[in-house]
């Protein structure tokens, strides 16, 4: 049976997925940058835009596959982030 498995870095910098077969052998690897808006000491990112990039990089990574072959999806990050979320999402 086919085992995929799909590899995430959470990073400042770069959003970075990988998607790997049973062995662990690197299929596809995709890297997105990270925008940022920066005022005065802030510095901020659109949390909505991050995730539609995340989900717009698994989706290309699993093109052509059977989806029903994915094991496991890891997420890793190093910096310190906080996304905060009103009520209304």
């Amino acid at each position: 049976m086919k085992e995929l498995f799909i590899g995430v870095d959470l990073g400042s910098t770069n959003i970075k997925a990988a998607l790997y077969n049973g062995q662990f052998e690197i299929l596809q690897s995709l890297s997105h940058p990270v925008e940022y808006q920066r005022e005065g000491g802030v510095v901020e990112f659109d949390a909505w835009e991050y995730c539609t990039n995340l989900a717009r990089m698994l989706k290309e990574l699993l093109r052509g596959q059977d989806g029903s072959a994915l094991r496991q999806i890891s997420f890793t990050g190093q910096a310190e982030s906080l996304v905060c979320v009103g009520q209304d999402g």
